[in-house]
């Protein structure tokens, strides 16, 4: 569906379902962003993770611990 036919449904709409529409829009907004806030959030979670594990890893490996 392009945008001109969504548009044009939208403008048929009584405004009481426009509204509606509008925090329907709004609530994905904030659906989506919230998702690719939390994976960002993992990635650096991971991320911190791996580079504890190297740290741990490479101390080990100098130290010649088992």
């Amino acid at each position: 569906m392009s945008d001109q036919q969504i548009l044009a449904q939208l403008n048929q709409l009584p405004a009481g379902l426009k509204k509606e529409v509008e925090d329907f829009i709004s609530f994905l907004l904030f659906k989506y962003k919230s998702r690719n806030i939390d994976n960002k959030n993992r990635v650096s979670e991971k991320k911190g993770c791996i580079q504890r594990i190297q740290s741990c890893f490479s101390k080990r490996l100098f130290d010649g611990r088992n």
